[in-house]
């Protein structure tokens, strides 16, 4: 019995030592954590709150680019699928060509183009006819825009009202539809600006509200999905621009006039309603009861508007839109 008492006790003395040792080697070990200066430098508050606003920051700047791209690839995918709403595969064709020469949709790998070079005739995809601008008419209505650009800005993307020839202060193209918002509002409630209209189009604050707010809840409101945009993502550029002014000739009777059931003398009137630089072509009674004759701005007498076209001029421009050999007439 001693025999096994002795057995014992020198069993818990080796376990008591080895469990020393153990102890002393997790202190050794716990003081070199301690003194390391590159574990200090890692547990560093400050180093670590800049770290982590990087990487969050980062991470916000590849989200925001990838919904900006998606959101760029559904609208020239929604676009390409409403100007195909022919019911002709030719004319379909045509306006795929077209929305290609006019750098409204990219075509990577030049896929569109191979496909529209390859096509024979007759043939292709086309959808049911929609209210889509015909391929007859597509130079026309390119026409139309930079008439009515040409008028309100000289054909300046920068413009803003009193300053026709500003190219860089500010430089709308680059800025984001808040930032020229914001602008805008600036211009009038701070500034002191008569107007808030900029662009080429010389588009007004509350015009740009509407496009904006309309096309945000209605998908069906815009002729072009595009137009169904982020304020604080898409940019004012000239594509933005081409495309909102497309969008207020639809608002005013585009695809009506088109169609034939709008006549030309009152779509002339409609976007000489729209635009100030535009004359009225006959006579008509503004809402306030004034009485406008050919030639007039609809906004005669307010101190800022007046009509720098011809009205017969205007008129037969508009008239070649629908009818592209009115213009070879006598």
């Amino acid at each position: 019995m001693a025999e096994v008492t002795e057995i014992e006790r020198l069993k818990l003395e080796f376990e008591k030592e080895r469990a020393e040792q153990d102890l002393a080697l997790r202190a050794e070990e716990l003081e070199f954590k301690k003194n390391d200066p590159n574990r200090r430098f890692l547990r560093n508050p400050l180093l670590l709150a800049i770290t982590a606003a990087a990487i969050g920051l980062f991470g916000n700047i590849l989200s925001t680019l990838y919904s900006s791209w998606l959101q760029d690839q559904k609208a020239e995918s929604d676009l390409i699928l409403e100007v195909v709403k022919t019911g002709n595969p030719d004319l379909a064709a045509d306006n795929l060509q077209f929305l290609i020469e006019a750098g409204l949709i990219s075509d990577q790998n030049d896929k569109l183009t191979a496909y529209l070079n390859n096509r024979a005739k007759g043939t292709g995809i086309f959808l049911p006819e929609g209210n889509t601008i015909s391929a007859e008419s597509r130079s026309g209505v390119l026409g139309l825009l930079d008439f009515i650009g040409e008028a309100e800005s000289g054909g300046n993307y920068n413009a803003y009202f009193g300053r026709a020839n500003n190219r860089t202060e500010p430089r709308f193209t680059t800025m984001n539809l808040q930032s020229v918002l914001d602008w805008q509002r600036d211009a009038t409630g701070v500034n002191g600006l008569p107007s808030s209209a900029v662009g080429k189009y010389q588009i007004i604050r509350r015009g740009l509200q509407t496009l904006i707010e309309k096309a945000s809840v209605d998908p069906e409101f815009t002729v072009d999905p595009e137009l169904a945009v982020d304020p604080k993502f898409t940019v004012f550029s000239e594509k933005t621009q081409d495309r909102f002014a497309l969008q207020l000739l639809e608002m005013r009777g585009l695809s009506r006039f088109m169609r034939g059931t709008l006549s030309a003398e009152d779509f002339a009137n409609n976007l000489a309603k729209e635009w100030a630089s535009l004359p009225v072509v006959s006579e008509i009674t503004r809402a306030s009861g004034q009485n406008l004759t050919p030639g007039q701005s609809y906004y005669a007498g307010n101190g800022l508007s007046k009509a720098l076209v011809d009205p017969s001029e205007f008129l037969d421009f508009v008239k070649s839109v629908r009818d592209p050999s009115y213009s070879n007439k006598d």
